[in-house]
């Protein structure tokens, strides 16, 4: 028997590592349109940014918390402006994902930015 064939033979049985590549649940959705596309981008980044905002909000809390037990005016200033600052960002995450929205509604492409799409991408 040769190498060639023998190669053939393994190729065309199954194996564990050939039905984790052709079989896998992952392999199996392709995106259907550009929203199956955009929206795990669209949604993981909002995540992000939102847990950076909400822990920066925290830290500054904090600071400023320790801030006024101390009476530390650089370490108060330097809270509020954190503070500011992550609630700008905040603001400004709520915007793009309305502006997300607005785009997807008038290319024709509903849900852009649906959760459910990742939870059930199937549909229902």
């Amino acid at each position: 028997m040769s190498i060639i064939s023998t190669l053939k033979l393994q190729a065309s049985s199954s194996t564990p590592i050939r039905d984790l590549l052709y079989n896998s649940k992952v392999v199996e959705k392709v995106p259907d349109s550009l929203a199956d596309l955009i929206n795990p981008v669209i949604l993981t980044i909002s995540v992000i940014m939102g847990l950076v905002s909400l822990f920066a909000l925290i830290f500054a809390g904090y600071n400023y918390l320790i801030g006024a037990n101390t009476s530390d005016t650089a370490k108060i200033s330097q809270a509020q402006k954190t503070i500011y600052w992550a609630l700008i960002g905040l603001v400004l995450l709520g915007a793009v994902f309305f502006l997300f929205e607005i785009i997807g509604i008038l290319l024709g492409v509903p849900n852009i930015t649906n959760p459910d799409n990742l939870v059930n991408p199937s549909g229902p």
